[in-house]
């Protein structure tokens, strides 16, 4: 009694009041409650407790390691973070900007990044001068083929860029 509403909407048993009910729960639940959203997220905790967090976190490490490796292939690419914990890989191309690379790999290969700052910009102002990164996000839902996909497309945009930068 003592906690008034801070929302107000339509409640699907007193819709002609201006005002929410006086009972209890419809007090506080303005609106339609947002059952699609509950059930894809009882899928969701159900999808991690049968996988395993562990398991789809070691998933993700493994490949990130892969990228680590692969992109050591090519002395014009600036991995930020050499042992990441979490399968995030954020790195550089030495004469292209964060958004060239990002731009390329989406138009010529389907792969989607985010490049920039990330929120952060004082971080990059430490570790690229404030210019921003390529940052490849891995999930459970990567597959082994779209990691290589992804390797081989920023090896072949850093030779590609080396070649260009190197013969000028």
């Amino acid at each position: 009694e003592r906690i008034a509403p801070t929302r107000f909407g339509g409640t699907g048993t007193q819709s002609s009041k201006l005002y929410q009910p006086e009972d209890m729960p419809e007090k506080f639940e303005c609106g339609t409650q947002n059952v699609t959203g509950l059930a894809a997220l009882a899928e969701g905790i159900s999808f991690v407790e049968r996988i395993g967090i562990a398991d789809i976190h070691a998933q993700g490490m493994r490949q990130t390691k892969y990228l680590v490796s692969r992109f050591h292939e090519a002395e014009n690419i600036r991995i930020h973070h050499e042992t990441p914990e979490v399968p995030v890989l954020s790195f550089n191309i030495e004469g292209l900007s964060c958004e060239d690379v990002g731009f390329i790999l989406s138009r010529k290969y389907g792969i989607v990044t985010r490049t920039g700052l990330h929120c952060a910009p004082l971080v990059h102002e430490k570790i690229d001068g404030g210019a921003g990164s390529v940052r490849i996000s891995l999930s459970c839902f990567t597959t082994d083929a779209e990691c290589t996909a992804a390797a081989d497309a920023v090896l072949e945009i850093a030779e590609n860029a080396a070649k260009r930068f190197n013969s000028a």
